[in-house]
């Protein structure tokens, strides 16, 4: 009877990547969570130079851009930005992108005397 069970079938499983890690390298192939830590650094560094309420709202754009990417873009392109379902990843991208720019708009300055 348990060999008779079959596995649910994986996703993604048996689909060719759009870009072969063999001829243009794996890092080229995880461009999408690349793209994603970039638009994070800037944020931090935006923070570092201009102000943390600013950098915090890059940042807070970049979780949504991952949010819009996990949306539209094939699973076989994103690499490890697949964690969860399609729904779930995209709900908490982007309940933690609005969380992050809200939070940034919402906290009063801090008043100097």
């Amino acid at each position: 009877m348990d060999a008779e069970r079959r596995l649910p079938p994986v996703p993604g499983e048996g689909l060719e990547p759009l870009v072969d890690p063999r001829r243009h390298g794996r890092r080229l192939a995880q461009w999408p969570i690349g793209s994603v830590l970039l638009a994070v650094l800037a944020g931090l560094l935006v923070s570092l130079v201009d102000g943390w309420r600013l950098g915090a709202v890059v940042v807070g754009l970049a979780v949504g851009v991952a949010a819009v990417m996990r949306l539209g873009l094939p699973e076989r392109v994103l690499g490890l930005l697949v964690v969860r379902s399609r729904p779930m990843d995209v709900a908490l991208l982007l309940f933690s992108g609005t969380a992050i720019v809200v939070l940034a708009v919402l906290v009063p300055a801090a008043q100097s005397q």
